[in-house]
């Protein structure tokens, strides 16, 4: 059973947890590593998901290591702190995007992730965010979240549509959509940079 965004209450602990108890409010880490390697193995070295490579949230229980699990204080509702994983994500890749004050970004898809990006791109003080996507219902969520401007795709070309306004491109593009096409879009609307590349992002 998949699941892999959830939160819960604790039913039962092995005699070898002493963090939590019976009745506690956690949030899940879905990520499991065996934290066996040192710093110069890649950190997802022999990793595996719950919900994607083992059961999940969508099982009547779920057994989680210790470490993969985190309180959540009385005031947050557990369908809200579900949604600490995939604002997690959102927030990593802004910051690996190097998102910084004064920047021009574009996100190419509005749906859950995309929209945690935009609101994590605002928080990092991005200027100008451009969002895309073919959902007009989506692109009015990317508006109240942060978005400066939204787009549809079926209307416009997005690369055509920034390189026009921005002839070197956006200073970084987050593609949150999964699809080879946009993600070449995403690729092809970032501005190069001399020391690096500011490569596009796509959030796990």
């Amino acid at each position: 059973m998949h699941g892999h965004e959830f939160s819960g209450t604790v039913e039962e602990v092995g005699k070898n947890v002493t963090a939590y108890k019976k009745g506690d409010r956690v949030v899940v880490n879905p990520v499991v590593t065996s934290g066996n390697h040192s710093d110069l193995v890649d950190r997802y070295y022999e990793f595996y998901f719950a919900g994607l490579h083992t059961d999940g949230s969508f099982a009547e229980y779920f057994v989680a290591n210790e470490n993969n699990v985190v309180a959540i204080p009385d005031r947050l509702s557990l369908d809200k702190a579900a949604l600490v994983k995939p604002l997690s994500v959102s927030a990593q890749a802004v910051k690996e995007a190097g998102v910084k004050h004064g920047d021009t970004i574009a996100v190419f898809g509005a749906g859950p992730i995309g929209l945690f990006v935009i609101g994590a791109a605002k928080a990092a003080g991005a200027k100008e965010i451009l969002a895309f996507d073919l959902s007009d219902e989506r692109l009015e969520k990317a508006t109240q979240v942060g978005a400066t401007e939204v787009l549809n795709t079926k209307d416009i070309n997005p690369v055509t549509f920034i390189k026009e306004k921005y002839p070197n491109g956006v200073d970084a593009s987050l593609e949150v959509a999964g699809v080879k096409p946009i993600f070449d879009q995403a690729i092809d609307s970032a501005k190069p940079k001399i020391l690096g590349v500011r490569r596009p992002v796509s959030p796990a």
